[in-house]
């Protein structure tokens, strides 16, 4: 232990590995959920989730795919800490993408405000993910 710090050297590695887990934990279920529900009921999943544009059942299945292996990615960084960074890269790179999508359209949702909150929302969801993924990029560096 280093004698300037205090000892805390070594706990904010470990908050921090903590804060990386949790915020996969909870992106992988959100993913994985999302895609066993568009699968499920894309009717429903459309009507209150994505009101954009005409419904097409499969289409929104078949993102249903990239959202299930998505969620899947991020929960095998919580037991292969090697996957950590590479689907955290991956997820924040798809929030942002999303966001843009979002903006495109920001007018075509039903019922209209729709369109700005849930672009607000991914963009919040992006900042938070590109943190998460500084942070574990730090990390996967000191180890």
């Amino acid at each position: 232990m280093d004698a300037n710090s205090g000892g805390r050297q070594g706990i904010l590695p470990t908050f921090t590995r903590a804060q990386v887990r949790f915020v996969l934990a909870v992106v992988g279920a959100y993913f994985a959920a999302q895609g066993i529900y568009m699968a499920v009921a894309p009717g429903s999943f459309f009507e209150y989730v994505g009101p954009f544009g005409p419904q097409n059942d499969h289409y929104i299945r078949d993102n249903a795919s990239f959202s299930v292996a998505l969620g899947l990615g991020c929960l095998v960084g919580l037991v292969r800490p090697r996957w950590q960074v590479p689907a955290l890269a991956i997820v924040t790179a798809q929030f942002w993408l999303h966001a843009l999508s979002h903006l495109v359209d920001i007018g075509e949702a039903d019922p209209a405000y729709y369109g700005p909150v849930e672009f607000a929302l991914l963009v919040v969801g992006a900042v938070v993910l590109t943190g998460t993924f500084v942070l574990a990029s730090r990390l996967s560096g000191e180890e």
